[in-house]
């Protein structure tokens, strides 16, 4: 397979078709595209500014109590209408590129209503495959939570004590790197089952289950494709939050000194710059959303080809 072809083609797509940005954007913006700032910079406090952020903030919650509680109504209500449309964008993006490579000019309007068809069963894959997930972390938490609450409440001052809680902890560990593993190859086996149900009209299981096939006889490519993503995507995206940062940091440095000071007003302000700063990374991870996507629906039309 020519992977400079693809990675070519994508980027050619991605760039002449600027209304998939509006798609990318969506998707990013559901996807968290704002980042984490919380690490980003170091904020230098004594114990005692600590204790009088801890007293503003709790001063703060009882003054703007209802205030806060609208705001996080109206803010869980834009989530969900956010993720509602980023299903049906996920879709449109990849009908839209598998038409435009096919020679065809759909418009945005057409990427929705392709999004819209293939909605439910889109939103179906994305919950099997999140209840999966799910289900793995639990199966490793659970039983290790608890073995590790039994060895602890024996106390680990006895040597056979804390050489088994040492080897419970290491094997939690090993489980742990294994369920993201497992989570990695059901994304991919999920990115290829987007494409079965948006380009062959598949179910969601017949789609999952193809998805899986398709890694399994393709798992060179499939692989070499993933790395290739990866590595795009983690320098293009190490750059383009740069911008986001700028105005993220400043906002959280505020943020603290507005819940100090039990101040509304730099409080606002401070929501207000990071909810800038998010939508300024979404925008240019939109981009980088659309390049991802035209990336492996090129490449699975590639397989298939190769496979007929």
């Amino acid at each position: 397979m020519d992977y400079f072809e693809i990675i070519k083609k994508a980027a050619t797509i991605t760039w002449k078709n600027k209304y998939l940005w509006v798609l990318g954007f969506i998707v990013a913006l559901a996807g968290g595209g704002g980042g984490n700032f919380s690490n980003s910079f170091n904020y230098n406090t004594g114990s005692a500014d600590f204790s009088q952020a801890g007293q503003g903030l709790s001063d703060f919650y009882a003054a703007y109590l209802v205030i806060i509680i609208f705001i996080a109504a109206i803010a869980a209500l834009a989530g969900l209408v956010i993720w509602v449309a980023s299903i049906m964008a996920q879709a449109g993006l990849v009908g839209s590129v598998d038409r435009i490579e096919q020679g065809e000019t759909p418009s945005l309007a057409e990427a929705f209503h392709i999004g819209a068809g293939n909605f439910w069963r889109v939103l179906g894959l994305n919950i099997v495959v999140g209840l999966i997930v799910f289900a793995m972390v639990m199966i490793v938490v659970v039983p290790f939570g608890i073995i590790i609450w039994a060895v602890t409440a024996k106390g680990l001052d006895n040597s056979a004590v804390t050489g088994t809680f040492i080897c419970v902890i290491l094997a939690f560990i090993v489980a742990i790197l294994a369920v993201v593993v497992a989570s990695i190859v059901l994304s991919v086996a999920a990115i290829y089952a987007v494409r079965l149900i948006v380009l062959e009209k598949s179910g969601v299981f017949a789609s999952l289950r193809g998805g899986f096939a398709l890694m399994r006889k393709s798992k060179g490519p499939t692989f070499v494709t993933f790395l290739l993503v990866m590595l795009v995507s983690g320098l293009a995206g190490s750059v383009l939050a740069i911008p986001g940062l700028l105005i993220g940091i400043p906002a959280v440095v505020m943020m603290i000194g507005g819940l100090a000071a039990n101040n509304i007003g730099l409080v606002a302000m401070a929501i207000f710059g990071l909810i800038i700063s998010s939508l300024v990374v979404a925008c240019f991870n939109g981009v980088l959303e659309v390049y991802r996507s035209g990336v492996w629906t090129l490449t699975y039309r590639e397989l298939t080809k190769e496979q007929i």
